[in-house]
């Protein structure tokens, strides 16, 4: 039985890495840009209902006006990046990268698991721009593994003493909760016992995200107790959380600041007057999410922004995405006989929803709102098409070594056909 071992020789030399970006480079960068702005009589009708809604209100004036202030600072904290800006900031930081290599004895670029995970599609843009500067002059000491194993580092470490670096690739980092669980963070790379803890001390570990928000980079530089530590390149975009942005523009009415955050909390404890202990009361919330996550705790939550780009609309852990896709609407925000007055009056459509950013219109559907555009990638090599949740590196190997033969085996059937025809001249001439 052959031995798993072979399971962690997954590391190969960047020139293979270079080869797999020149066959897919025509398909990474986006053509069809500027399609979502975002859509200023989406968020003027939000608040023209709003006010509409809190002139004839007598009861929940103070409420309606917390909507109010929570779309008045949401509008102001929603941020577009188109693609040219988004390559702009990986151009930017492509130097700093050289830098690293020209600085460092063995570079190791980690590349995702997932074919169609944001972080190759990261990679394979971040490697067009290092190609640019010269990176090819580097072979000797550039290579590409797999996420999630320690072993394949360790045993190029022992084969290259010197300083060694790893570089982990991504679109943004926003909460960082995935890229600590699946990397060095805490140290919960795979491996085999004895663990190799000591190799981790060696290692300089950087992240290669063009954005990244204070939550994340906070949480991400310092490491955990048994982990390392990772460093951000200087030209890393930091985008403020929302909470921070909620937090600075109200930073003289905390009062509000408290209203707001109940209004993104889905549910408010109720044990004085329910007969359950500990049961909970679901608000009826204006915002329009998604019943069941916690994701909307969008005041403390986790690294959450209202930022977006032509790549994607993140989803609802890192963005309020059903609010910025769909709009808000108001969908039980009142006691039924402020409903009944608003139906009898006809002065606001109830059941109305604009989206906030445009190419999602008309839509209650998170998933009707556009797809991320590396998920619709079909990524190639040498005319093979690479399975979706696979290893990329043994993908790129085994390719390589069915052509390696099969080039072998058509060499070996010229040979014999050159061979035969040169023995039928030699018994013609006879």
């Amino acid at each position: 039985m052959q031995s798993r071992e072979i399971d962690y020789n997954n590391y190969q030399p960047l020139d293979r890495l270079l080869k797999f970006f020149d066959q897919n480079k025509e398909k990474i960068y986006i053509t069809d840009f500027g399609t979502h702005p975002i859509n200023k009589e989406g968020f003027a009708a939000w608040k023209k209902h709003l006010a509409d809604l809190r002139n004839i209100s007598r009861n929940n004036k103070t409420e309606i006006e917390t909507y109010q202030k929570f779309a008045e600072v949401f509008e102001k904290s929603i941020r577009y990046i188109a693609f040219p800006e988004y390559l702009d900031t990986i151009a930017r930081i492509a130097p700093e990268i050289m830098k690293v290599i020209r600085e460092t004895d063995t570079v190791g670029f980690l590349i995702d698991d997932g074919v169609n995970k944001s972080n190759t599609w990261a990679l394979l843009l971040f490697l067009g721009e290092l190609i640019k500067l010269g990176i090819s002059d580097f072979k000797d000491k550039v290579f590409a593994f797999s996420v999630r194993r320690i072993h394949p580092i360790v045993k190029l470490m022992e084969s290259r003493p010197g300083s060694f670096a790893l570089i982990n690739f991504d679109d943004m980092t926003y909460s960082g909760n995935q890229m600590a669980q699946y990397d060095l963070f805490e140290r919960k790379m795979r491996c085999k016992q004895p663990c190799p803890e000591d190799a981790y001390s060696a290692i300089k570990y950087y992240l290669a995200v063009p954005y990244t928000t204070s939550y994340a980079r906070s949480k991400l530089v310092n490491p955990h107790p048994k982990g390392i530590g990772a460093t951000y390149f200087e030209n890393t975009v930091t985008i403020p959380t929302f909470k921070e942005q909620v937090e600075a523009y109200f930073k003289d009415e905390p009062l509000l600041i408290e209203r707001i955050n109940l209004i993104c909390d889905e549910h408010i404890e109720q044990s004085l007057h329910s007969k359950k202990k500990n049961a909970t009361l679901r608000r009826n919330n204006y915002l329009n999410v998604k019943r069941g996550h916690n994701a909307f705790a969008c005041i403390f939550g986790a690294g959450q922004t209202a930022t977006y780009f032509d790549h994607k609309l993140a989803d609802y852990i890192s963005v309020m995405r059903n609010l910025i896709a769909t709009g808000a609407y108001p969908k039980n925000i009142t006691r039924n006989n402020l409903n009944a007055k608003l139906r009898e009056k006809e002065k606001i459509n109830i059941a109305s929803s604009t989206s906030l950013i445009m190419g999602c219109d008309n839509s209650r559907d998170e998933k009707d709102c556009f797809k991320p555009f590396y998920k619709s990638i079909e990524y190639t090599y040498h005319d093979t098409k690479l399975m979706g949740k696979s290893d990329i590196i043994r993908q790129l190997i085994d390719i390589d070594t069915y052509e390696t033969e099969r080039e072998k085996r058509a060499a070996t059937r010229l040979k014999k056909k050159a061979r035969a025809a040169t023995s039928e001249q030699s018994e013609n001439a006879q």
